[in-house]
């Protein structure tokens, strides 16, 4: 059984998905499926995720909402643990996944995110947030209102999926 699915959203995600997709092939961790949800596409986004053999699943453009996508991602996963990664949020590092994923061993954990270092096209106020937010310290936020799905993950038996 695949422990865990990372959902990748995508529309004309071309520029960064072939690397995305590489540093994903490349992780030591690989239990884990690919299903990228697309959204109508028109540049070689289905072409790059086709050639890794990802599973991809098409939701229309004029129904899209991020939530909505991750939604379908997450009614389509196999694995037991739901991984949400964009597009544009490459892994730096070949141990990215498994320092995610067994936050999962401590029963009381139901989401985790990782880092986000902003790329060298950021608007500089992002870079900031960015920085201030996703610095090197870990944390633990019992009482948050604050999740990443750019680089996050969740129990899928903790997930409520709607549409």
């Amino acid at each position: 059984m695949v422990e865990t699915s990372i959902i990748i959203r995508t529309k004309n995600e071309a520029k960064d998905l072939g690397q995305t997709l590489e540093m994903i092939k490349a992780q030591d961790y690989q239990n884990c499926e690919i299903v990228v949800v697309d959204s109508e596409s028109t540049d070689t986004t289905l072409k790059i995720a086709q050639s890794y053999g990802v599973r991809i699943v098409k939701v229309p453009a004029e129904n899209y909402r991020p939530g909505k996508v991750m939604n379908r991602g997450a009614t389509e996963a196999k694995g037991k643990y739901l991984l949400y990664l964009s597009a544009h949020a490459i892994p730096t590092t070949n141990n990215w996944l498994e320092k995610l994923i067994r936050n999962f061993d401590d029963e009381q954990v139901a989401a985790v995110y990782g880092r986000q270092i902003p790329g060298e096209d950021c608007d500089p106020y992002q870079r900031i947030f960015f920085y201030g937010i996703f610095d090197e310290k870990r944390r633990t936020q019992d009482d948050s209102w604050w999740f990443s799905a750019v680089n996050g993950a969740v129990r899928k038996s903790s997930t409520v999926v709607s549409f």
